[in-house]
């Protein structure tokens, strides 16, 4: 779904994939993605589905929230957006799709053209 790159903070440089939503952040034991970053809330702030707008992230009424520079409390992420909570820096992500293997489907391709191209030959030599 997306992913949450850390750029700033103590685990720096590493990156957590939210597979469902709503996904939350903060120093609780419930947080999805757990920090004791200095400034952090318990429940800093969760990202939501907004089915008309996209992934929407929504701090604590308390809580400070920076997106690309700007104070908020809600806001609706793009691709590339920096959040910074506290001591914590992110960049929100979109994830890499999965993709699907596409052997079976390749293998009867290349059987049916194999079929197809001994048909050929087969109404080749009949017409003879």
């Amino acid at each position: 779904m997306f992913q949450l790159h850390i750029l700033f903070g103590k685990a720096a440089g590493t990156v957590h994939t939210a597979r469902r939503l709503p996904f939350s952040v903060g120093r609780s034991s419930v947080a999805d993605l757990r920090s004791e970053e200095p400034g952090v809330w318990e429940e800093h702030l969760k990202f939501e589905l907004d089915a008309a707008e996209g992934i929407r992230v929504t701090a604590h009424p308390q809580a400070p929230l920076l997106v690309n520079g700007t104070p908020t409390k809600t806001a609706r992420l793009r691709n590339g957006d920096v959040l910074e909570l506290g001591g914590l820096k992110l960049r929100f992500w979109l994830a890499a799709a999965p993709l699907r293997s596409l052997k079976v489907r390749e293998a009867m391709t290349w059987l049916f053209l194999f079929a197809l191209g001994a048909l050929q030959v087969a109404w080749m030599i009949w017409l003879r």
